[in-house]
């Protein structure tokens, strides 16, 4: 790495006058040693020179003297005059860093906050009760907020009652969103349970908090077409690294509709290249196994040989910028996916997140699939059985990370938990539906037809009278007392007498012989309902 010039700073004659000039040589060590660009570097020392000066004209300049407040007050005079950039404050941090090693500060003192003692607290039994780390943050982050609301305006919060918590509420969350009211109400009522469990209240303030409104399910969810996905993907410029970091992403995202926090936290030992598998550490702890395809497969190995930089970590994806930290949450996902978004043009959606792409994942398969239930449909077919079958396949399908039919997928369905009675007609379902498909789509594949050995029904076994005689009449011994027995003895003699199927026989109405003119039916006339 190219370590920059700073003697063209405009304050680099002060730097190098200050007595504590070490502890400036230091945060440009780290800096370089962390991979920092020249431009970030050069920006910081600015910064720290504009400090020195800040302190030099302070009480007619006494560059010895240092506080703990200094640093504080100095970004506090830039905030109000509107003179701060990003990153100019970590810079300070990292100098006030070096001088408490050097001995010229002393640590900041831990102020005795009780608020932030019982969100330590909370913090700990939300991880004893197995919560994840991305969950706990959510929930202390809030915590923090309320806790210390109430601290400042009750003093204590041991006689909380409900009026004070919908006054909170009124003050701090009138305006926002409906989406995020949602998840915060949630996570204060977690917070107001645990409260009256540990005794810190004295009664449970949870029915306090009302449910918002939610709209989230309201509507259909977001989704793109196969054009708009296709042009996101071809946007991705695999020339640069961004390009070939971004396509894999998208690729995971769209093709086996991972959630963007399992693609952030993807690592190096969840790819099984030998067998093609990927295993997916998914919401609430759960881990699944399912195949890689071929295309994003490719594009993980192009990002990890040509452009993933040297890491310790086993985590597949990080920063461009330096510092190229791995993805540690959803966020950097989340970016990926709207500036992919914004670069290829995409309108018409409602939705900019990520989760579009995993919503155009799902839609894909079960439109293709209503557009076919429909049009079997409107040339008279019932598909009853059939749509149950191809429903079940979609999301086998699905869960296996594929948008179209291919013969493996459709071959490992058909006798997937089922017995081999089923197989052969199992597949015939799929074939049908991929023969459709083949039409919009060519690369569908329709499997092939003699897989399995053809579904062959047990030959009949025929009773004789004297056999249908007896059974009859043992029918009318089984219930004494009661109408089950005469039910099956002449529910039975039905089907013996005219050959009625089962269903036939159970679907037949009575109808009044004055509405059945032209049959002959001196009493009762029967409707036979069958096959067609």
């Amino acid at each position: 790495m190219t370590i920059p010039s700073f003697e063209t700073i405009k304050r680099w004659q002060l730097i190098e006058d200050w007595p504590h000039r070490a502890s400036v040589d230091a945060v440009i060590t780290s800096m370089i040693d962390k991979g920092y660009s020249s431009e970030t570097m050069v920006r910081a020392v600015r910064f720290i020179g504009a400090f020195i000066e800040y302190q030099n004209n302070r009480d007619g300049g006494e560059p010895e003297r240092l506080d703990a407040g200094d640093i504080d007050q100095f970004i506090a005079s830039r905030l109000s005059s509107g003179a701060i950039a990003n990153g100019n404050r970590i810079a300070l941090r990292r100098l006030q860093i070096e001088l408490v090693r050097a001995g010229v500060l002393c640590p900041p003192a831990e102020k005795a906050d009780p608020s932030e003692k019982v969100a330590t607290l909370y913090g700990a039994e939300l991880f004893r009760r197995g919560y994840s780390k991305q969950s706990i943050t959510g929930h202390v982050w809030l915590a923090r907020r309320f806790l210390r609301t109430v601290f400042f305006e009750q003093g204590d919060i041991s006689h909380l009652t409900h009026i004070e918590v919908r006054a909170d509420l009124t003050n701090n969350f009138e305006g926002r969103k409906s989406t995020s009211l949602g998840t915060w109400f949630s996570h204060l009522r977690v917070l107001l349970r645990f409260l009256h469990a540990t005794g810190l209240t004295e009664h449970d303030l949870s029915a306090a908090v009302p449910s918002p409104r939610n709209l989230r399910f309201s509507a259909l969810p977001a989704y793109m077409s196969v054009s708009q996905l296709n042009s996101v993907l071809e946007a991705c410029d695999l020339s640069t690294i961004p390009g070939r970091r971004d396509l894999a992403v998208l690729l995971l995202l769209s093709k086996l509709g991972l959630r963007a926090s399992e693609v952030a936290l993807l690592s190096l030992d969840d790819i099984d290249w030998r067998s093609g598998l990927l295993r997916v550490n998914g919401k609430g702890g759960r881990v699944a196994t399912m195949p890689l395809p071929k295309d994003v497969g490719a594009a993980i190995s192009d990002y990890i040989l040509h452009g993933r930089p040297t890491s310790g970590s086993r985590i597949i994806f990080h920063r461009v910028q330096t510092p190229c930290t791995p993805f540690e949450t959803a966020t950097p996902v989340i970016l990926v996916a709207r500036r992919a978004l914004k670069r290829a043009k995409i309108s018409g959606t409602r939705s900019h997140h990520a989760h579009i792409f995993r919503h155009t994942f799902a839609t894909i398969a079960i439109d293709a699939l209503e557009q076919y239930l429909t049009l079997r449909r409107s040339l008279g077919f019932k598909l009853q059985t059939q749509e149950s079958r191809l429903r079940n396949f979609v999301r086998y399908a699905t869960a296996r990370g594929e948008l179209r039919v291919t013969a493996k997928t459709a071959v490992d369905w058909a006798n997937h938990q089922c017995g081999p009675a089923t197989w052969s007609s199992r597949l015939s379902t799929v074939r049908a539906f991929a023969r459709h498909l083949q039409v919009v789509d060519p690369q569908t594949e329709i499997p092939p037809s003699h897989i399995f050995p053809p579904q062959r029904r047990p030959r009949p076994f025929i009773y004789s009278d004297e056999q249908i005689a007896d059974l009859l009449k043992s029918m009318l011994d089984m219930h004494p007392g009661s109408f089950r027995g005469p039910t099956y003895h002449y529910f039975f003699g039905l089907l013996a007498s005219s050959g009625l199927r089962f269903s036939e026989a159970a679907r037949l109405l009575r109808i009044h012989p004055s509405r059945a003119a032209g049959f002959w039916a001196p009493r009762v006339v029967t409707w036979v309902h069958g096959d067609r």
